[in-house]
C-alpha cells in the first residue's frame, strides 16, 4: 500500500516556467477579453486562439498570484505593481497595433485596459471575474 504524507502540501509551488512573455500574454488576454465583454461578446478570437471567460480567469489569477507573492521570473525580474502597470501600457499598444484597431475604436480598448488593470491589481483576489 502506498504511503501518503500525514500533512500533504495542498498548495504546491509551480514548477513551470515564469516568463515575461507569459505575463505579457496574460495581460493581453485581459485587455482583449474585457473589450469584447464591454461590447457584449462572450469570447474573442485573438492570436489564433479563442479566448473566453475561463481563459481570463486563469490569466487574472496567475497575474494576481505572481504579483501578490512577489514571484521572480526566470530572468530574475520581480513581479510587482509597477511592472504590471508598465506592461499594461505596453500591451495595450501591441493589441491596438496587432489588431489594426481603427482610431475611432481605440478608445474602447483604453477603457477596457483601465477596467481590467484595476481587476488584475486588486488587493484581494475576487472569487470570480466581476465587472
Amino acid at each position: 500500500m502506498e504511503e501518503f504524507p500525514a500533512e500533504p502540501d495542498l498548495l504546491p509551488q509551480s514548477t513551470g516556467p515564469k516568463t515575461i512573455e507569459g505575463l505579457r500574454q496574460n495581460i493581453r488576454v485581459g485587455i482583449v477579453y474585457q473589450q469584447g465583454w464591454d461590447q457584449g461578446i462572450g469570447c474573442v478570437s485573438f492570436e489564433n486562439l479563442m479566448e473566453d471567460l475561463a481563459t481570463l480567469e486563469i490569466s487574472r489569477s496567475q497575474v494576481w498570484q505572481w504579483l501578490h507573492h512577489a514571484v521572480h521570473l526566470d530572468d530574475g525580474t520581480e513581479v510587482n505593481e509597477k511592472l504590471v502597470q508598465r506592461l499594461f501600457g505596453e500591451e495595450l499598444l501591441k493589441v491596438v497595433h496587432d489588431l489594426e484597431v481603427p482610431a475611432a475604436q481605440q478608445a474602447s480598448y483604453v477603457v477596457a485596459r483601465e477596467k481590467i488593470e484595476k481587476i488584475f491589481l486588486q488587493k484581494e483576489l475576487a472569487e470570480f471575474f466581476a465587472n
